[in-house]
């Protein structure tokens, strides 16, 4: 027979394939950064699992020193008035500093700023 169809009211969910507490997804944020660095050194780049690529959160400042800046989906964290891990002159020393930064997220150091951003970005992104 002919198939019937209703109407609903659906929205879409953008972290269906993302786990919903706000300190994991942060912590699976940097796995990617980690993923993306050891890409890019090969040329190559990585996907997250929404799809989208993973854009590079480190960069080289002045007199040659690393940074790597503290993010959720494309917002800054404010840890203190500081957004960034300085790594150092040594590029390969950011894989590290991104474990040290999901080991302080783990360890509850940055919980009240990681959902301060996720509860915002969660509002913004239902828009």
């Amino acid at each position: 027979g002919m198939v019937t169809f209703k109407l609903a009211n659906a929205s879409k969910s953008y972290n269906t394939n993302v786990k919903k507490d706000p300190i994991d997804n942060f912590c699976a944020i940097q796995e990617d950064q980690k993923k993306a660095f050891e890409a890019k050194k090969r040329g190559k780049t990585v996907t997250n699992a929404r799809g989208k690529e993973v854009k590079p959160n480190w960069f080289e400042g002045k007199d040659g020193v690393w940074f790597y800046t503290l993010k959720y989906g494309n917002r800054k964290l404010d840890v203190k008035g500081n957004n960034s891990v300085e790594v150092g002159t040594d590029k390969k020393q950011i894989p590290a500093a991104i474990d040290w930064v999901i080991s302080e997220a783990r360890d509850g150091m940055l919980t009240k700023v990681i959902q301060a951003v996720a509860v915002d970005y969660s509002k913004n992104k239902k828009k």
